[in-house]
């Protein structure tokens, strides 16, 4: 058995492993069902740090403590803020569409084939903007109803900038922009980091930084982010580890973690002197504690309505039900939420594509925002919806390509709806103000003009802001919604 374990030591670690690992390899062995004890005794390597890191772990005498927080329902208002993305780049210039004014004639000349009638859209009045009335498309019937109702309300002419631009600096060069313009990867990383001129790896995503200020500042919110796709870039934060929630299933346990509890806690209950073993026993230890004490509070769970959750997007805002309905159990005061839809890349076939997209997108809405009336929190909670970037104006022959600026959407039963924020484009034909070429407009409003309200909403401490929008600074008041403006009282 010693040479068994000699010989796993070599092959799997180096030869690091230290003298208590391969005490819990050699029981793992011999404890095992007969024929069972290499596949056992490689389970238990796998789980060292010895595996995960390289060089010497230089185990320490110090033991780790784990912290045991004692959970109990906040007195303080919660809140959260759920990003709903639309992977792709949606064409949210047939999302919300000018209507009974000049600039319909505009839009009918521009977007020629894919442009949509009276009759595909359903009518809203907005109040400071050129056309006094709008149209949403067909599909987002829920929607209509929660702006006519006060809770949602339109935001416009957005995108990914890293300063103000005009067409003449963009053609010129001569401001700072984005880095690879158009790309979705590129352009994804800078929807969900707003650090969109960064090179190489994004500096985290905007809701894991304001995770970490909300945890961080003044009034210590007890805070936590999850990703319901995968581990998402919105979700993380420097200090900020994202829980990764499976969409249809929620909180997955770690399989036969009563058999394992013992081994676990002797791997992570040491110190190391090489900090990334030392890192990784802590976050084995953190991240298994957290899934086992989210497992539990979700098992115990039930949704108040008779949720729906027929398509992927209802499955995930339904585990995000769940688990805002675990918040007084987790104890919690702050949840961020990352949620996504793919498929809005419509080169062709446009209409009946986004038809099937913005029905999906619009009936999960309607699910999650009846579960959380019911829950009482509605008030309490804000979804708004992002993507890539928007399309071009111009149709390629039946569909559009990667654009740039968008119209996106936020509710909420604190928002004060029914109006469309921003300066709507003054044009949308050739050679506007903002036109970059091939029908690709330029934002006039940065992701901040909307995520910047939301961020206050939710408790962001003033001396926090640079800390979570690092390009704050090369935008003004004007660029930026005000959260009074966002949000009612």
């Amino acid at each position: 058995i010693n040479e068994t374990v000699e010989e796993l030591d070599l092959l799997l670690t180096g030869s690091r492993l230290t003298a208590k690992s391969k005490e819990l390899v050699h029981s793992a062995y011999l404890e095992a069902a007969p024929g069972q004890g290499m596949r056992e005794a490689q389970k238990v390597v796998l789980m060292t740090p010895e595996f995960h890191t390289m060089g010497g772990p230089l185990p320490q005498s110090e033991v780790r403590t784990p912290t045991m927080e004692a959970l109990q329902k906040s007195q303080r208002q919660y809140k959260a803020l759920v990003m709903l993305f639309m992977r792709g780049g949606a064409d949210t210039f047939n999302m919300l569409v000018p209507q009974r004014c000049p600039l319909y004639d505009e839009y009918l000349q521009v977007r020629d084939d894919i442009a949509l009638s009276p009759s595909q859209l359903l009518e809203i009045d907005t109040p400071g903007q050129a056309c006094q009335h709008f149209g949403l498309h067909a599909s987002f019937k829920h929607l209509k109803a929660l702006y006519d109702n006060g809770e949602a309300a339109l935001v416009s002419n957005i995108g990914a900038l890293a300063q103000p631009m005009t067409a003449e600096e963009f053609k010129s060069g001569t401001t700072e922009r984005c880095r690879q313009l158009f790309s979705h990867l590129s352009m994804n990383r800078a929807a969900q980091s707003l650090k969109c001129q960064s090179k190489g790896v994004s500096p985290m995503g905007a809701g894991g930084r304001l995770a970490d200020a909300l945890a961080s500042g003044a009034q210590s919110f007890r805070t936590a982010s999850f990703s319901l796709e995968g581990s998402s870039l919105w979700s993380k934060g420097l200090r900020t580890s994202p829980q990764v929630i499976d969409g249809s299933r929620g909180s997955t346990r770690f399989k036969d973690y009563d058999k394992w509890q013992k081994v676990i806690r002797n791997i992570t209950c040491h110190r190391y002197g090489h900090v990334y073993s030392d890192e990784y026993a802590q976050i084995l230890l953190d991240s298994l504690q957290s899934s086992e004490d989210l497992g539990f509070f979700m098992e115990r769970v039930s949704l108040l309505t008779d949720y729906q959750d027929n398509t992927k997007l209802q499955q995930q805002l339904k585990q995000v039900a769940r688990l805002i309905r675990t918040r007084d159990a987790r104890g919690a005061e702050r949840d961020l939420f990352f949620v996504q839809l793919g498929g809005f890349d419509m080169h062709n076939a446009l209409g009946d594509k986004l038809h099937g997209g913005f029905q999906e997108v619009d009936d999960a809405i309607a699910g999650f925002v009846a579960e959380l009336r019911a829950q009482g929190v509605f008030d309490s909670v804000a979804l708004f919806t992002a993507s890539d970037f928007g399309r071009t104006l111009t149709s390629n022959g039946g569909g559009s390509d990667h654009g740039w600026a968008g119209n996106h959407v936020v509710i909420g039963g604190g928002v004060q709806g029914r109006q469309v924020l921003n300066k709507y484009p003054a044009s949308l034909l050739e050679g506007n103000s903002q036109d970059a070429g091939r029908g690709r407009l330029i934002p006039e409003y940065p992701w901040e003009s909307m995520m910047f309200p939301l961020a206050e909403w939710m408790g962001m401490d003033s001396s926090q802001q640079e800390y979570v929008f690092p390009n704050i600074r090369n935008f003004n008041a004007s660029h930026l919604i005000s959260t009074s403006s966002l949000f009612r009282g």
